[in-house]
């Protein structure tokens, strides 16, 4: 059995105290790679769900594949990408120790609207940080107690539940559900690169900002300064 395979198939749901049977049409990526499963439970409704976090304890209660081979299969492939996303924190949280105490300041200063030709957020964070990574899938990577680097899109587009959109001097991030989940990044200023596409990607230095208040689950985002040196 392959991911394709699980297209086609059905799964059950417990939705306002009734259990709906929808359809699986499609397996979607987002650009952070992160994968989603296009269920439709109607002739007007398609739900996206995680792929293949769909069997987690949060969403164990009210989902179910109605095929047991499928079932089965989806909870292997859970167990095995926890298994490798601990790892990985593991080696992530070495990496971050090792940026915030060890790296010596490279006195590379970007400035706002400076341009970043590169395909991944893992060369650009390479660049930054003098790292070697080989892959970042994440949208943010913290540098110190007080610092992040945010690598997002601005064009308003939902992705992954979110709209992102600047104006001005602030930046407005959007969650498109009920409530607005918690900063993971504990209110640390955002060095933020936004992602465009011109032939290939490139990132676009848009300042660092602050987040000033969240309201009508939209955080709001100041600019605090044009330019950072690393």
């Amino acid at each position: 059995m392959t991911q394709k395979d699980i297209i086609g198939t059905q799964v059950a749901q417990m939705h306002n105290g009734k259990v709906r049977i929808g359809t699986i049409k499609d397996l979607l990526k987002n650009e952070n790679g992160c994968e989603y499963l296009n269920v439709q439970f109607d002739s007007d409704n398609t739900v996206l769900f995680p792929f293949p976090d769909i069997i987690a304890p949060k969403y164990n209660m009210r989902f179910r594949f109605v095929d047991e081979n499928v079932k089965n299969y989806v909870e292997q492939l859970f167990v095995e990408k926890h298994k490798a996303a601990k790892q990985a924190g593991q080696k992530n949280a070495a990496e971050s120790v090792y940026v915030q105490t060890s790296k010596p300041r490279t006195n590379l200063t970007v400035k706002e609207n400076q341009s970043f030709y590169y395909d991944t957020h893992a060369e650009l964070l390479n660049t930054l940080l003098h790292l070697n990574l080989g892959a970042w899938f994440r949208s943010a990577r913290i540098l110190d107690s007080h610092n992040a680097i945010w690598m997002i899109s601005l064009d308003n587009s939902p992705r992954n539940g979110w709209k992102n959109r600047r104006q001005g001097d602030f930046i407005y991030e959007h969650y498109i559900y009920t409530p607005i989940p918690i900063d993971p990044l504990n209110g640390r200023n955002r060095l933020c690169f936004s992602i465009h596409y011109d032939h290939k990607r490139y990132y676009v230095f848009e300042g660092v900002y602050k987040c000033i208040r969240t309201e009508n689950n939209t955080r709001i985002w100041q600019k605090i300064s044009d330019s950072y040196t690393f």
